[in-house]
């Protein structure tokens, strides 16, 4: 049994290293994560932003490297405390959903300078990271699944000035699979199929964010974010700086787009 495993593993550890694009972790670092929930139903916010990938091969021999994406989000106020917020980055791709609950302070309507907030939330992130093919013709994909959890503060300097920050831990599953099935005229006569590498691992870290309100639903958010990946037995710690701009749409302005 240990012959048979170990020739599975040097067969495996081989056609890794022969596909054109080896696998990888992206861990993105962009939050944008407020602590102030607004308690008007249906208030959205469009976030368009930068997003800092950290890149982490499985082939120790490749360098870890960090990439520059895309962050697109929308967040939805659903009253009494409750937030639901999505966010896409489109080059990984990667996309994620979750649930915001604003635990003490005033809301964002409401909110006075020195007013502090606290919340949690919870959320799910999926991503596809790279698909490739090894020299016999078979294809394989990576799927990333990340569940985190957040404590999110916040203390507002001044009307328009709000400070925050958040401490997060994520835990989730990484897997490489042989797909031969959507690739049927690649693949060659011994095609690969299901999962060859499955891992199950975590990154926490903390954020730190400032958002200022320069017009009446316009956001402007600068955020440093501190990370600790775990995959494929590499450690590595990262920091990341990004931007985004928020524009607020209020129940009346929905009605009236519907409308």
């Amino acid at each position: 049994m240990k012959k048979i495993t170990s020739s599975f593993a040097l067969i495996a550890s081989a056609l890794l290293s022969a596909c054109s694009t080896p696998p990888a972790v992206h861990s993105h670092l962009a939050r944008f994560d407020a602590p102030e929930v607004a308690n008007t139903p249906f208030i959205i916010n469009y976030k368009l932003g930068t997003n800092k990938t950290n890149v982490i091969p499985r082939d120790t021999g490749e360098p870890i490297h960090d990439e520059e994406d895309l962050y697109l989000g929308a967040d939805i106020s659903l009253s009494h405390g409750f937030e639901f917020n999505a966010e896409v980055s489109p080059s990984s791709p990667t996309f994620g959903y979750g649930l915001k609950y604003q635990l003490s302070g005033e809301s964002r309507e409401e909110a006075k300078p020195g007013n502090v907030s606290h919340a949690i939330s919870v959320a799910y992130h999926a991503s596809g990271n790279g698909e490739g093919n090894d020299d016999q013709g078979n294809h394989y994909s990576q799927s990333l699944t990340l569940y985190d959890i957040a404590w999110i503060s916040g203390y507002r300097l001044t009307p328009q000035w709000l400070l925050y920050g958040s401490l997060f831990y994520q835990h989730g599953n990484l897997a490489v699979s042989y797909n031969p099935d959507d690739h049927r005229s690649h693949c060659q006569q011994n095609c690969l199929s299901g999962t060859l590498y499955e891992q199950t691992s975590s990154n926490y870290g903390l954020s730190l964010s400032t958002e200022y309100q320069p017009f009446q639903y316009v956001f402007v958010t600068l955020e440093g974010t501190y990370l600790h990946a775990d995959w494929y037995n590499r450690d590595e710690s990262e920091l990341a700086l990004n931007a985004a701009v928020t524009i607020q749409f209020t129940p009346e302005d929905v009605l009236k787009g519907l409308f």
